[in-house]
């Protein structure tokens, strides 16, 4: 029984449980037993255990007298029972855990896979490992190191202490050693005996930082998995590629793989960077000491060249053998051991589960050497792509097919190619050529690669239109005038927005034939000034089978502006214009001697949106006023949901505009995203944050005031929609509440177009700039940018802004103003600058006239300048804390009305006699100075 349990028992655990309830069940016997023996079950059971008893041990005429005797030979039996029990369940506690401290129930073989987003060089260490030769860690963890790379490759191990004390699973480089010493990374704090279980979380550097990808899987044979036959099957996936400029195909380099060395081949184990071929290229020449290679790292390919190679640069007259020799040697090659730069491009990463043995089809990029690295293996540098591709040279029907529906003829290796495509396997489609190739009129190849819609087709100027209006003129009696149809009638890319052009006939006497006929004109559409459409006249014959209109369906790009013409024109003929394929009422008639101009929206949504609205149509003109960006399509979606008043048309774009502004103000998680704003008027258009200001009959919004401290920064951009309201006076977006974080680095380009604004405050909101648009608020009377980060001002300020009244520029970060700062700023009443770092301020300031309040308070000024004395009109000037050393001598001559001077803590050691001169003087303050004495004209 005993033998049963321990082999039925899976753990050590399992094999102390199954032990300790089989003495429990016998100790239930014994008792069950002596309770039958005295009748506590009844007579016949009493009868039947003592006759059980008797006829085991005693004889009859002895029984009552032995019966003590027998209980205690059965607890002496019962106590070396249990003792022998016992004895037994410690061996074999302590042989399992031997033989777990050994290493036998631990994972023997395991793959790899490291990510290589946090340590570039990692992924060199991608493969196989295996328990190194049993050894342990010395804390019966077992070390595992990787096949191929004995001595130098990576390895893992268990660890006492790698994060406070606590142990844990480390991986390290190079030779065998503590694996608490110079490891890479390590996992989390755990006391597990297997590495896989450890592998299952996540794994941090030196550093602290997370490693992006780590994934490990038991292997059942590492010599079938990881050495020859591994090998063997990469090594036939493609023999010879070519790489090629994915931009002309026709310049290609064409690679061969080496053949294997029949010692390398044999061996059971081998690097998994070396499993995959190793291509050279076949550039024919006799005396070649340089060869191009692409060679598997581990998780990327690389390019590099034979003189850029440790080991292989210094070999004269090299040859293909030379690189046998190299490469399958077994020390011949290490990654690890060669010198900066020695990789000239790197593909992107090759996952094991996507991994198929060659570079076919990978993209590729400059490499990027980290400098916070001892490795001198590069990272790829994603912002800089290759055009560079590898192609299999040869077809196979079932290992290597062709694309594109193309033929493989397996006898010679070749492509026979369809619908134009072309390369050694027909990878390389036509797109972009200029021609509508339907096969790849799809979304996954970009429409041809925009071949067949205008506005994305960048070789064509138009394609010629097989059937324009659906009429096949090649097979049709009627008569043609004019240039050939051209157009772009297989466009399908829902991206576009789609207009019909409905045309209903003339009918007219045709002097040619001497008969009525009905006569359709030649029509042009161009859309910033490209043909969309052009279709000839042409002419049916009264009585035949005439149509009563044509219709053609044409698709142009979004935020375009689109025009229409005649070649000439026919009293009674009649072009509508209907956007979208539901007939949606942007309907306009053609007066035909006139050319029409329209504004294709942005979004899409605004058409739709306006469509759903309108109550009869909407004229093509008035879309150029709203939705003419992308961002606002968001906003758009919303005020579909809104449709209870149809007939307010006429407020819609200013509502619009609104409801786009208000939206940065609503949770957009929320399940109410209702505007809570009308259709015929602005009265009550507000939220928590936003007030709307409107004029007396409360149909224009003259005013927005915002509280910034709520606007998410994801829809700051929103904030160009202002320039839909073309009557405003009064806009402020004001941060001086609780920060929040929102950063602009300069105004809502919306603003420049608000050429009626009086008033404009940009409150705290993190300002780095003012651009020069700024002078094109020539009726602006009120300018604020207190608390943002401003470093300086445009000249347009000094130069443009003549109405400007009053200036806050209080805590910026501006040392200097321009020094045209004040030559046009004459009607300026106000100028704040407070706490900027402001060392010197221009000779122009001399020129506003009209300024009664200076405030230059908290910066570092060192001197005035003498043409200060311009200011005739100053009443308050406040210059506290700053580093003046003295005054203008004509400082107080020309300061007839100054009433209120502060000069407080300065460094000022005198003051000019004309200081006496202001007798509208009634503050002075000179406290925390250097004075010795004060003038006497102060009196």
């Amino acid at each position: 029984a005993a033998f049963v349990l321990l082999i039925q028992s899976e753990t050590v655990f399992d094999v102390l449980l199954n032990f300790l309830g089989v003495a429990f069940v016998s100790d239930l016997d014994d008792m069950a037993f002596g309770l039958s023996a005295t009748g506590y079950f009844g007579g016949n059971v009493k009868k039947y255990a003592l006759t059980q008893r008797e006829t085991d041990f005693f004889q009859e005429g002895r029984r009552e007298g032995m019966v003590q005797i027998v209980i205690c030979q059965k607890k002496i039996l019962h106590i070396f029972t249990s003792l022998f029990i016992l004895v037994i369940m410690f061996f074999f506690y302590f042989y399992f855990m031997g033989q777990q401290l050994a290493g036998v129930y631990s994972v023997q073989d395991l793959q790899v896979e490291f990510g290589d987003e946090v340590i570039p060089f990692i992924g060199l260490f991608n493969g196989c490992y295996q328990v190194y030769g049993g050894s342990s860690s010395g804390n019966g963890r077992l070390i595992y190191r990787q096949v191929g790379f004995e001595n130098q490759g990576g390895k893992f191990g268990y660890c006492d202490d790698v994060d406070d004390g606590e142990g844990g699973w480390t991986f390290f480089i190079g030779e065998l050693r503590d694996p608490c010493d110079e490891w890479l990374i390590r996992s989390l704090a755990t006391e597990t005996f297997d590495v896989l279980e450890a592998t299952a979380s996540k794994w941090y550097t030196a550093d602290g930082l997370p490693m992006d990808y780590l994934e490990a899987n038991e292997v059942e044979n590492v010599a079938s998995e990881c050495g020859k036959s591994m090998f063997e099957a990469t090594r036939d996936a493609c023999e010879t590629v070519s790489l090629a400029d994915s931009e002309n195909a026709d310049d290609s380099t064409f690679f061969g793989s080496l053949h294997v060395d029949s010692s390398f081949a044999s061996r059971e184990t081998m690097p998994h960077s070396l499993s995959h071929p190793v291509y050279y290229d076949l550039t024919s020449g006799e005396e070649r000491t340089e060869f191009s290679l692409a060679l598997f790292t581990g998780r990327r390919w690389v390019l590099t060249a034979s003189n850029r190679i440790s080991g292989l640069r210094d070999i004269a007259n090299l040859t293909v053998e030379d690189l046998e020799d190299f490469f399958y040697l077994q020390d011949g090659f290490s990654i690890l051991n060669q010198d900066a730069n020695w990789v000239e491009y790197i593909s992107e990463v090759v996952e094991v589960a996507n991994d198929e043995g060659t570079p076919l089809s990978l993209q590729w990029y400059y490499p990027r050497l980290e400098t916070n690295t001892t490795s001198n293996f590069p990272s790829a540098d994603m912002a800089r792509p290759m055009n560079t591709v590898f192609g299999c040279v040869y077809c196979n029907t079932l290992t290597n097919p062709c694309f594109h529906e193309g033929i493989c003829n397996d006898e010679t290796g070749f492509c026979n190619c369809a619908h134009g495509a072309a390369g050694p396997l027909c990878e390389d489609r036509p797109l972009g050529d200029g021609r509508c190739n339907e096969y790849f009129n799809n979304n996954e190849n970009e429409y041809d690669g925009g071949d067949c819609c205008g506005g994305t087709c960048e070789a064509c100027v138009g394609h010629q239109m097989l059937t324009p209006f659906g009429i096949d003129f090649k097979n049709n009696a009627t008569r043609l005038q004019g240039t050939d149809p051209l157009g772009y009638e297989n466009c399908i890319d829902p991206s576009f927005a789609i207009f019909t052009l409905d045309v209903r006939p003339h009918r007219s006497f045709d002097d040619e034939t001497n008969q009525t006929v009905f006569e359709f004109p030649s029509i042009n559409v161009e859309c910033d000034s490209y043909v969309y459409m052009q279709s000839p006249t042409f002419k049916y014959a009264e009585g035949g089978d005439v149509p009563q209109h044509f219709a053609e369906r044409m698709r142009v790009p979004h935020g375009v502006t689109c025009t229409l013409r005649y070649s000439t024109f026919q009293r009674g003929t009649s072009v509508f214009l209907t956007f979208d394929e539901q007939d949606q009422p942007f309907r306009t008639a053609v007066v035909p001697e006139v050319p029409v101009h329209w504004d294709v929206p942005k979004s899409q949504c605004v058409l739709d949106l306006f469509a759903s609205q309108a109550s009869n149509f909407v004229a093509l003109d008035d879309l150029t006023f709203v939705g003419n960006d992308a961002l606002s399509d968001n906003m758009c979606r919303r005020l579909q949901q809104d449709s209870t008043n149809v007939d307010a048309r006429d407020k819609l774009f200013e509502r619009y505009a609104v409801g786009i502004l208000l939206s940065a103000f609503i949770d957009t998680e929320a399940e109410d995203l209702s505007i809570p704003i009308d259709w015929d008027h602005c009265n009550g258009w507000t939220s928590d944050t936003f007030t709307v200001d409107c004029d007396e009959s409360g149909r224009e919004v003259l005013g927005l005031k915002i509280s910034a401290t709520r606007i998410p920064s994801s829809e700051i951009k929103l904030l160009d929609n202002l320039k839909h309201l073309s009557n405003l006076e009064s806009f402020s977006l004001d941060n001086s509440g609780e920060l929040n974080e929102m950063i602009l680095r300069e105004p809502p380009s919306g603003i420049w177009s608000l050429s009626k604004l009086t008033s404009l405050k940009l409150h705290g909101i993190g300002l780095l700039d003012v651009p020069e648009s700024i002078g094109e608020l020539g009726a602006l009377q009120h300018l604020n940018l207190r608390g943002n980060s401003l470093k300086s001002l445009p000249d347009e300020v000094g130069l443009k802004l003549h109405a400007l009244q009053h200036l806050d520029l209080d805590s910026n970060l501006i040392a200097s103003l321009p020094t045209t700062f004040g030559l046009n700023l004459t009607n300026l009443v106000s100028f704040s600058m407070r706490s900027n770092g402001v060392v010197a301020i221009p000779s122009s300031i001399g020129k506003m006239s009209m300024l009664r309040s200076l405030h230059l308070e908290f910066n570092a000024l060192k001197s005035l300048p003498a043409e200060i004395s311009g200011l005739k009109s100053l009443a308050n000037l406040d210059l506290f804390s700053n580093e003046l050393t003295s005054l203008p001598l004509e400082f107080g001559k020309s300061f007839g009305a100054l009433e209120s001077l502060n000069i407080h803590s300065n460094k000022l050691f005198s003051l000019p006699d004309s200081i006496g001169s202001m007798a509208q003087l009634s503050v002075l303050r000179l406290n925390s100075n250097q004075l010795a004495s004060l003038p006497s004209e102060i009196g």
